[in-house]
């Protein structure tokens, strides 16, 4: 597996870059075959546009309601391309509680629906007087939820789930998408080169082939973000670009998180301070972990980082679930990394009985 490479323990995010010779050997041994036809984009959220200006095409929108816990990042990107958002309560922790339609929703509307970290119970609406539902399964990449979709369209963010730069798509269940011409544009292009140029930096930092610091990736990586955070036009992606992506989506990367997380629930003890977000037979986006007291949480975060784990806070700005981590648990990871991340996660709940 691929941890055989580094020298670094670390367990981390953002992804650094895999050899092609592991790619193909994954492939090989976790294929995957898509079954619906997709177009592609250098991002999740240039997807959700490009199907929004496709709906746009054939009918009236009035609203368009998104969940009240999401990303930040695309919550604060739609406020800037979209005057008519509204938002529904969801339910991000209780998987199995399928949303309702919230009071006022309209036949003119726009629904879109988060799939949270491949656990959720998708909603099925009856055809006739509804919004067109728009299904996101950026963290839940080859879910069944995403592979059996009954909503009008679907889109995913596979940048969080795949070691590539960039990159989205979106698709119509069991149909077609318009092939549209999209514009180019050189500044996006620079920032997938950018992107991959950090990706490499930290192979360096982690393998220790070169002397990089790993503030020099963390400030390329950041620069990326703000490239995407003002991109707000869907691009034709390069050819070499989407042969890259296409690589990796033929992986079967949910398959391996389900062999890892089934290690992990075999070797970790309860705990009295954060619930382990999980439903049977939808194997989760990472190891989701949800504290209700800030002490707890934050003395666990920093016990974590001090071994070297670097969880995500999803999401931060979304105030009433502040207290929630995913640790990656992804095809990076081998043996030694799930077993330093069980004893670190134990040793913490032995020292906070």
């Amino acid at each position: 597996m691929p941890w055989k490479q580094l020298t670094k323990r670390e367990n981390g995010s953002y992804f650094h870059c895999i050899t092609p010779e592991i790619q193909q050997r994954l492939q090989q041994q976790f294929p995957v075959d898509f079954p619906e036809a997709y177009r592609m984009f250098y991002s999740g959220r240039h997807a959700l546009k490009f199907l929004i200006s496709h709906i746009q095409q054939q009918r009236e929108v009035l609203t368009i309601w998104m969940p009240e816990y999401y990303c930040q990042h695309v919550n604060r990107w739609m406020q800037h391309n979209y005057p008519n958002l509204a938002y529904y309560p969801s339910h991000p922790f209780n998987p199995a509680q399928p949303i309702t339609l919230p009071p006022g929703i309209a036949a003119t509307d726009i629904l879109v629906v988060n799939n949270y970290w491949g656990v959720s119970e998708m909603p099925i609406f009856e055809a006739g007087e509804r919004p067109v539902i728009i299904e996101d399964h950026s963290h839940a990449w080859l879910s069944r939820q995403s592979l059996h979709s009954q909503a009008d369209y679907c889109f995913v963010s596979l940048r969080k789930s795949l070691p590539i730069p960039l990159g989205g798509i979106c698709w119509k269940p069991g149909g077609t998408l318009p092939v549209d011409p999209l514009e180019e544009d050189p500044a996006l292009y620079a920032a997938w080169d950018l992107m991959a140029t950090a990706m490499q930096h930290k192979t360096a930092y982690l393998t220790g082939t070169e002397q990089v610091e790993k503030s020099l990736y963390l400030g390329q990586i950041a620069e990326v973000e703000e490239a995407l955070d003002v991109s707000h036009v869907p691009v034709r992606m390069r050819p070499g670009d989407q042969d890259y992506v296409r690589r990796w989506m033929e992986v079967d990367v949910l398959g391996i998180k389900e062999q890892h997380l089934a290690f992990l629930f075999g070797h970790l003890t309860p705990s009295r301070h954060y619930r382990i977000i999980q439903r049977q037979g939808h194997p989760s986006f990472g190891l989701m972990l949800l504290f209700e007291d800030a002490a707890a949480y934050t003395s666990f975060r920093s016990f974590l980082i001090e071994r070297e784990i670097y969880p995500s806070n999803l999401w931060p700005d979304n105030r009433e679930w502040q207290y929630f981590l995913n640790l990656h648990i992804d095809f990076r990871y081998g043996q030694q990394h799930l077993e330093h991340i069980a004893e670190t996660l134990n040793t913490w709940n032995r020292n906070n009985p």
